[in-house]
């Protein structure tokens, strides 16, 4: 099921950067073999997730953040 017509323009484009750092940085095999790491992440991915401003999405602005929020489900 396709939810992406539900989803706002700027959830299209969080979606949209997540599917392309997921590839550039090893796709759903990595993402396997990081949740088997005794730590829980890869600090090299985290920050290079941080740098792509996701770690601010679901700060309030009052802490530089960008309020979004969890999407709300369907």
């Amino acid at each position: 099921m396709d939810l992406t017509p539900l989803l706002s323009d700027d959830q299209r484009m969080i979606a949209d950067s997540a599917r392309r750092f997921a590839g550039r940085h090893g796709g759903p095999a990595r993402l396997r073999k990081i949740r088997d790491f005794k730590q829980g992440y890869d600090s090299d991915a985290l920050r290079a997730a941080a740098d792509t401003g996701w770690v601010a999405l679901l700060a309030p602005e009052s802490a530089g953040g960008a309020a979004l929020g969890p999407a709300p489900c369907a």
